[in-house]
């Protein structure tokens, strides 16, 4: 096993000692204003690996908030890639 499972293994595990019955999101809770569709990124990243990480990506385990922006996480070797296609499609 290498470190990073290691640490990957740790972090889980803190998570699942911590999490409380109740306290996630329902999947199928689509009411309310602010429950919108995710940008579908691959638009822009198509060739590119990254995942959503940030506010964004929480929404998945836990309550909505309200977030105006998208994080993104990728390898160094695609970051140049990333940085060029955001500029084309015109995001800050």
């Amino acid at each position: 096993m290498t470190a990073h499972d290691q640490t990957s293994r740790d972090i889980i595990g803190m998570a699942l000692r911590r999490v409380r019955e109740g306290g996630g999101s329902y999947r199928t809770d689509t009411s309310g204003p602010w429950r919108q569709q995710a940008p579908d990124m691959n638009v822009w990243l198509a060739p590119v690996r990254f995942a959503i990480i940030g506010g964004l990506a929480t929404r998945l385990y836990m309550p909505e908030r309200m977030t105006l922006d998208v994080t993104l996480g990728t390898d160094l070797l695609s970051y140049s890639a990333v940085r060029q296609a955001m500029e084309t499609s015109g995001s800050p």
